[in-house]
């Protein structure tokens, strides 16, 4: 996940999370890593801070980009 400015991880769950300046990669858990067909997983999150106001630039799932849907951040 692709920010505009270089981001510091506090939290993070149902995941595996790692912070290299603006990119946040989330990787599964043991327990989450497989789903069956039709299958979804959910209640994955993560807090991040900024110097300024950080935004998400990008979202890439296997490398396909991703649109989000409900994105809420609070200053």
């Amino acid at each position: 996940m692709a920010f505009n400015e270089n981001i510091a991880l506090s939290d993070g769950w149902n995941g595996r999370y790692s912070v290299t300046g603006d990119t946040l990669r989330i990787s599964s858990e043991d327990y989450n890593r497989e789903l069956s067909a039709g299958g979804s997983t959910g209640d994955v999150g993560f807090i991040v801070s900024s110097e300024n106001e950080a935004k998400i630039q990008g979202v890439h799932i296997c490398g396909v980009s991703v649109i989000l849907g409900v994105l809420e951040y609070f200053r």
